[in-house]
């Protein structure tokens, strides 16, 4: 299948064409903030919310000050919980990239490349590789990829606010892969328009990610240009592309406003006759 990330045509983008590589985030830093915000049911979790905050507190403050907690509302309880436990350096052991299954969408190119001004990479990848073998570079990825590294890739699930996810204080102080899958795997139903799909990978070290991660730069099929892309980008993305081996494998269109509907039309951009050649 083929995946697609929307991207800003700026010097980072340009440079992670060049090198065949991807950016891998760090969940705190995505714009849906529920990414960072586990559901608990503080009732059925006040004790061992309680028993561990007063573990984790019991060098710093004095016995008095810690038998106080027993009297912290569920508000305070959560807020305390929520600021001690889900702001942590193990969230920088995994690394999140982000794709969606479809080129076209205007609020995509709106919100995630530039205002139409960016581009939209195509990228193949197989269903069934679910541990990313066939679409990562592992070779060139030894730094910053574990010998038992999670690698995952997965379609994001759209709920209504009664199906949000459930989580234990035991799985969010854990904070492991499956954790990690658990909440980065649903959203709420309004992000549908964006048929996300998302990899994570993994590391036993803390702080490795965010990182620039390799793919295989034959697994790049597609580069669509947005509809307000300045022929100067556009003749940037070909110089720096052409030289790859790869560049033969690379389909090129630009999106261009419908002018009867709300549509983006996806035209083919010809190797030969393209903006690159008119520039020189």
């Amino acid at each position: 299948m083929i995946l697609y990330k929307y991207a800003p045509l700026d010097g980072h983008t340009v440079e992670n064409l060049r090198d065949s590589k991807l950016y891998f985030n760090i969940r705190e830093n995505f714009n849906d903030p529920f990414d960072i915000y586990p559901k608990l049911d503080i009732e059925k979790e006040r004790e061992p919310l309680l028993s561990a905050l007063k573990k984790d507190l019991m060098y710093k403050y004095s016995p008095e000050f810690i038998e106080t907690i027993d009297t912290l509302s569920d508000e305070e309880i959560f807020n305390t919980f929520h600021q001690k436990y889900t702001y942590n350096e193990s969230s920088t052991k995994y690394g999140i990239t982000c794709f969606s299954k479809i080129r076209g969408n205007i609020l995509m190119w709106s919100h995630y490349a530039d205002k139409h001004s960016g581009i939209c990479m195509g990228f193949e990848i197989d269903e069934d590789d679910k541990c990313l073998k066939n679409f990562l570079d592992n070779d060139r990825n030894a730094k910053f990829l574990s010998d038992n590294n999670a690698c995952k890739l997965f379609p994001i699930k759209y709920v209504d606010n009664n199906e949000r996810p459930d989580f234990t204080f035991k799985e969010v102080r854990t904070e492991n892969n499956d954790f990690m899958y658990k909440i980065l795997s649903t959203k709420y139903k309004e992000w549908s328009y964006e048929q996300e799909v998302r990899i994570m990978v993994g590391n036993d070290k803390q702080g490795i990610f965010p990182a620039q991660i390799y793919y295989q730069p034959q697994r790049l099929k597609e580069i669509i240009f947005g509809a307000r892309t300045s022929d100067e980008d556009i003749s940037k993305v070909f110089k720096v592309l052409k030289p790859l081996p790869c560049f033969d494998l690379i389909s090129f269109a630009q999106a261009k406003l419908n002018r009867y509907n709300y549509v983006l039309d996806i035209e083919p951009i010809s190797k030969d006759e393209s903006k690159l050649t008119k520039l020189k």
